[in-house]
């Protein structure tokens, strides 16, 4: 990475700051992309296991998660009782020698230790959350906490050793694009099988060993990422997000939905949609 300092941060904006326990995380965890911004999860205790582009992580009680633009990711898909997470929205972010809304390099491992700045970054997160609480804190503020979040984060970066991503993902890549590319369809294992040219035992194995779950079942939390971020920026009705999320029975899509986030599509709208 080539950042020099804080200095180079442009004033991002802060679009939330929410802490939450295990209690109301949901039951699967969907994937999901956001590409107007950039988070960072803090783990101020326990441990969970994300997926980032694919490629498994597990995260640790004082471990920051920093999550790209535009990056496919499924936080938390397990966990312990005890984890306590704050969570941070940025947008309008540039760091030197990065894409827009980018925090760390595509090619390191998205997850860093706080160390010894444990301490600092708790309490800059946890002030985040408490005037992402209040109507009228000015947005300046909340973004200079934000520039010195950064500035912790890139001391950190530079005091850890570059982790990176394996390269022998070729394969398991081969079927994500597919993947992402027919996830709407009426997708069936031999199918995906024979489009690739590869068996359906080599074709669950290598993915699954990549990504933690079965092809079949990324397309569900994939389909049921779509459905959350429908259900949040829209009031299309159920049925309707239903269908565009590739369900033709909406009281299927209902049940699946409950099953992974752990609510109905319309107690999900309800709760968190402001």
């Amino acid at each position: 990475m080539s950042h020099d300092n804080a200095a180079e941060v442009t004033m991002p904006r802060v679009l939330y700051a929410s802490r939450y326990d295990h209690s109301i995380l949901p039951v699967t965890a969907p994937l999901i992309s956001h590409n107007d911004r950039a988070e960072i999860f803090y783990l101020l205790d326990g441990e969970g296991k994300c997926t980032i582009n694919s490629h498994p992580c597990t995260t640790h009680k004082s471990d920051l998660l920093l999550v790209n633009a535009g990056t496919l990711r499924s936080i938390f898909d397990q966990y312990s009782q005890d984890i306590d997470v704050i969570q941070i929205g940025i947008a309008g972010l540039e760091l030197d020698g990065l894409p827009a809304n980018h925090l760390v390099d595509n090619i390191r491992l998205p997850i860093i230790p706080a160390g010894k700045r444990s301490a600092a970054i708790d309490a800059i997160t946890t002030t985040l959350v408490t005037l992402s609480g209040m109507d009228d804190t000015p947005q300046p503020v909340s973004s200079h906490l934000v520039c010195a979040l950064i500035e912790e984060i890139e001391e950190r970066l530079l005091a850890e050793a570059p982790k990176t991503q394996a390269q022998n993902y070729n394969i398991g890549l081969r079927i994500k694009e597919y993947l992402d590319a027919h996830y709407l369809e009426n997708l069936k294992l031999p199918d995906i099988a024979t489009a690739l040219n590869i068996s359906p035992y080599y074709l669950s194995h290598t993915f699954k060993k990549m990504t933690g779950c079965a092809p079949i079942q990324y397309v569900t939390r994939r389909r049921i990422g779509d459905a959350q971020n429908l259900l949040l920026s829209t009031d299309k009705t159920i049925t309707d997000i239903a269908m565009e999320c590739g369900y033709n029975n909406s009281n299927y899509f209902q049940v699946v939905f409950n099953n992974f986030v752990g609510m109905p599509p319309g107690k999900y709208r309800k709760t968190w949609k402001k």
